[in-house]
């Protein structure tokens, strides 16, 4: 219970931050806006968790490279009630990294 209410006063506190730092419905929802480029980040947070699971390793440890690395990333185009948003996608050298929640050749968020 006191982990849920963290998790909420946490997300009115980067609320308000939002709304102090863009103050503007434009700047908030319009096109190319903080909403537009948050969702965006944190899919491309997400794609960072899915391939460190993957891979078996966090970014920049030396560990775990014997067989397979990442290797740059690739930018992807979602579809969005945001409108269009541009990610960036890892990848690994074996290309066996299948994200989960941007799946490959899927053009639709």
């Amino acid at each position: 219970m006191a982990e849920k209410i963290n998790k909420e006063l946490n997300l009115k506190e980067m609320a308000k931050a939002l709304v102090k730092e863009y103050k503007t419905q434009e700047a908030i929802f319009g096109e190319g806006g903080a909403l537009k480029q948050l969702l965006g980040r944190t899919l491309e947070a997400c794609l960072e968790g899915e391939i460190t699971d993957h891979l078996g390793y966090e970014r920049y440890s030396r560990e775990g490279e014997e067989n397979n690395s990442r290797n740059g990333y690739g930018s992807k185009k979602l579809i969005t009630d945001q409108g269009e948003i541009e990610i960036e996608v890892p990848r690994d050298r074996e290309s066996s990294f299948d994200p989960q929640i941007v799946s490959k050749r899927r053009f639709v968020a």
